[in-house]
């Protein structure tokens, strides 16, 4: 059964997500929901209070299930270390939590 999504309350699943457990179907929605945000802020520039929190809960959810995570959320963390690097020296910091968190999945 497949969330149904309204204008009013998108839905958190996609329909290739069927197979996730929560904790990847979160985690993949909070890297797109970081990946929105960090593109739409020059690099030049820090990133909002709101992507920090993005990133900080990937990180969570990566280091407290980091053993029931599978493959399939990897490309979300890849593309998020890799937008982050893409700011530049702004992007430093940003970098930070997406290396701690690939970290902690890939040395489970």
């Amino acid at each position: 059964m497949t969330p149904k999504k309204t204008e009013d309350q998108p839905g958190l699943w996609r329909m290739d997500e069927v197979n996730l457990t929560v904790a990847e179907a979160c985690l993949r929605h909070f890297c797109d929901e970081y990946q929105e945000v960090a593109q739409t802020i020059p690099g030049n520039s820090s990133l909002s209070a709101y992507a920090d929190k993005m990133s900080f809960v990937c990180l969570l959810i990566c280091a407290e299930y980091h053993k029931k995570l599978s493959p399939t959320v990897r490309g979300s963390l890849a593309k998020c270390r890799e937008v982050a690097s893409l700011r530049g020296p702004a992007g430093l910091y940003d970098h930070f939590p997406w290396s701690l968190s690939w970290n902690s999945w890939t040395k489970s």
